[in-house]
């Protein structure tokens, strides 16, 4: 279970993580999973990671330690970069680790997770495991099946063979194109995403940010997969179609 930030095009970093801190902390908005016993009984600890693009090349820096206390991420505020992935973890399946904590890479792509499944995934040999979460695990079942089917071909096809979950949003990066996939849930105020889009920029959510209030903030609905241009900010929203063969 996570949080997660994503920023493409111009935008400052220093607001997003400032934002990612407070959802980390369950001090930024109620949701299913807090609001029985309120603001702070749901906080997302157990490490954070942030990727961006330098020179079109990945950049990840990863920390076992609570974003909201963890100095290290001060450095990156005012970094400059045209694609930010902030990721913050609550551990439900694999240890705290860094190789268990978001975002993942593999080959030209990144990826990370708010989800939760029991499942028993396959082990795909071309992809071997680094960790031992379930994210990565999806991480991997996705790109196993690339050489025979799009993108949201593939995820819908993992989202349909796995049924186990409460909930899950995917985002899939390379350098030129993000996927974004919101599995129907039971949780649809946690299992969110938010969507801001503004002349130059676009960012998602997990929560609609405190400090961020001038944006025009958007809930994307579930079972929704978004292509997104990485440059132009365009976007393509892939319909899942009537019938649906894996």
């Amino acid at each position: 279970m996570c949080r997660i930030i994503l920023a493409l095009g111009k935008f400052e970093l220093a607001p997003l993580i400032a934002s990612l801190q407070l959802m980390a902390q369950d001090q930024n908005s109620l949701h299913e999973l807090n609001q029985r016993k309120g603001w702070g009984t749901f906080q997302h600890p157990d490490g954070w990671g942030l990727a961006y693009l330098k020179d079109q090349q990945w950049q990840i820096n990863k920390s076992t330690q609570p974003i909201f206390q963890d100095e290290t991420i001060n450095q990156f505020k005012n970094l400059q970069t045209n694609f930010a992935l902030l990721h913050t973890r609550k551990a439900t399946v694999g240890e705290i680790t860094l190789k268990n904590t978001h975002p993942f890479q593999k080959e030209d792509f990144i990826f990370c997770h708010n989800g939760h499944s029991r499942d028993q995934f396959e082990i795909h040999k071309n992809f071997p495991l680094q960790g031992d979460t379930d994210s990565e695990r999806i991480f991997c079942d996705i790109l196993s099946q690339l050489k025979e089917k799009a993108i949201p071909h593939a995820i819908r096809t993992t989202f349909h063979r796995y049924p186990y979950c409460k909930g899950a949003v995917i985002i899939l990066s390379n350098p030129e194109t993000t996927w974004i996939a919101i599995r129907e849930n039971v949780f649809p105020k946690y299992y969110c995403l938010y969507l801001a889009k503004t002349e130059d920029s676009l960012i998602l959510s997990s929560e609609i940010p405190k400090n961020l209030p001038k944006l025009n903030w958007q809930s994307l609905e579930q079972n929704t997969i978004l292509e997104i241009n990485n440059r132009t900010l365009t976007i393509i929203n892939h319909k899942p179609a009537q019938t649906y063969k894996v």
